[in-house]
């Protein structure tokens, strides 16, 4: 058994937090190889991971944590974390039982542990963060807005349910374009690659995995950009080339496109918290 933590209270250093419309909003570090014991929390919360690695142990599964790794816990739940040795940097949103109640009813929300690493659900992560740091006079509706939205992307995942697999030839694209998305891949080439249709894998790949081809190489480009942005000071011309961008102009434009902020935004917030 483990202990129960009250609404707003988790281990580590808080530093930042906020409430309204039935949402409590955390931000907080945690230091170097920290152990958070057996614990519970008293209301469901989405945590955000926004810089840093973690292990957490629920039961009997692992769940790791990186950059923009977005989880949801439900109320109760009985977890245990590790925070390696650069620690993390968190955005927990707390959520009231009366913002849950009406997906209970229709029997679409699970409480069950779910986690969805980058992708759409880290992109909207990232603009909720961006918003919450911002907090000017219309922040407040933003987040309310881009909260349900995260909400939305677990519920997708819950609706899949875990006998959702995608075929092999589907996976292999996914992992060649997770491992080489800073190359010029083409829908073409991959297609070849796996031994299949071009318009078949762009139908299937849309269907099975809530985005396109395109759109996942230029998430997987600025997650990566996201990383160096936190860990260096080089130029935004050099990571732009770094992630797979043809210049600075275009590598911008797509970061604030997906993030909403700006790369020189986005290394600010990093850097002044």
């Amino acid at each position: 058994m483990g202990f129960r933590l009250h609404n707003c209270s988790f281990h580590g250093k808080v530093v930042k937090t906020m409430e309204l419309a039935g949402l409590r909003l955390t931000e907080i570090t945690y230091g170097p190889n920290l152990r958070n014991p057996r614990h519970s929390h008293e209301d469901a919360y989405i945590g955000i991971t926004l810089d840093g690695n973690s292990t957490q142990l629920c039961e009997d599964k692992v769940r790791s944590s990186k950059p923009w790794t977005v989880m949801y816990h439900p109320a109760g739940e009985i977890h245990s974390d590790q925070f390696h040795e650069g620690g993390a940097h968190e955005l927990n949103i707390e959520i009231a039982p009366s913002r849950l109640e009406g997906l209970r009813e229709r029997s679409l929300f699970a409480d069950c542990p779910m986690d969805l690493n980058g992708g759409k659900a880290g992109w909207v992560a990232a603009r909720l963060y961006g918003e919450f740091r911002l907090m000017d006079e219309l922040s407040w509706v933003a987040i309310e807005g881009l909260t349900i939205e995260l909400m939305a992307e677990i519920l997708r995942q819950n609706l899949k349910g875990p006998r959702f697999r995608p075929p092999q030839w589907l996976r292999q694209a996914n992992d060649l374009i997770h491992d080489r998305f800073a190359e010029r891949l083409t829908l073409g080439r991959i297609a070849e690659t796996v031994g299949v249709h071009p318009v078949h894998l762009a139908r299937e790949f849309h269907r099975c995995m809530g985005c396109t081809v395109g759109q996942r190489l230029r998430q997987l480009r600025v997650e990566f950009a996201c990383r160096l942005l936190s860990q260096n000071d080089d130029p935004l011309a050099e990571i732009a080339l770094a992630v797979g961008f043809s210049d600075q102009s275009q590598f911008s434009k797509t970061f604030q496109t997906l993030t909403g902020m700006t790369p020189s935004q986005y290394r600010q917030l990093k850097t002044s918290r």
